[in-house]
């Protein structure tokens, strides 16, 4: 009876560690205000492609981040029209996600999720581009 209880106290121990440790950091990060500016750029991203998509013609927006080395937003746009805006060392698991009409007609080239200090949103012809400005 008593070498059971020790291993009901360490399954204890173990699952207070994987339920309070996820919880401490999505509090640290809900404390620092990034979800709500991750939110906005998703967000924007979002209404800009779009807007590109639904123009007649050929259309180029570029996008400044203002990233700098104490603070910056990674950002990833996938083919299917999901941008995904993550706060420094963030995962792209648990960034803020948006989506903009997909358009079937169009060729889409992705953006791999990286930091990005401006991003090229452009339409051409039947192409949907989203680049990094160099």
């Amino acid at each position: 009876m008593i070498e059971e209880r020790s291993y009901f106290w360490m399954g204890y121990v173990i699952l207070a560690i994987v339920i309070f440790i996820p919880i401490i950091l999505v509090m640290q990060k809900t404390s620092q205000g990034n979800s709500f500016n991750e939110q906005l750029i998703s967000n924007d991203l979002a209404l800009l492609g779009d807007m590109a998509m639904g123009v007649n013609g050929d259309v180029e927006i570029i996008y400044n981040m203002n990233n700098n080395l104490d603070d910056f937003y990674s950002i990833g746009f996938s083919e299917d029209c999901e941008i995904n805006v993550a706060y420094k060392d963030t995962s792209i698991l648990s960034s803020s996600r948006s989506t903009c009409g997909d358009n079937l007609n169009l060729e889409k080239t992705p953006l791999d999720f990286f930091e990005y200090s401006s991003i090229i949103i452009e339409k051409k012809g039947n192409k949907f581009l989203v680049s990094e400005k160099i």
